[in-house]
């Protein structure tokens, strides 16, 4: 689950890393969240492990937004 307080003066995106990217949300992910809004993402067995070369996410925005992240690993 990741969420945008609403206190951000802009939308933050978070995507598949660039550099050993975790592709176990797609190829191509790539979601923007803006101020307030929150995403959860429940794979259920269905992405792929998190490894070495299979773990970044990438998070662009202004450089001064917040994002708070839960993750549950079972």
């Amino acid at each position: 689950r990741v969420k945008a307080p609403a206190t951000n003066g802009n939308p933050i995106t978070i995507a598949k890393g660039a550099s050993n990217g975790y592709d176990g949300l797609g190829a191509d992910f790539s979601h923007a969240l803006v101020p307030g809004a929150e995403a959860l993402f429940f794979l259920n067995d269905a992405g792929g492990d998190i490894g070495g070369s299979n773990k970044n996410l990438d998070l662009v925005g202004t450089g001064s937004q917040v994002l708070q992240v839960e993750v549950v690993l079972g």
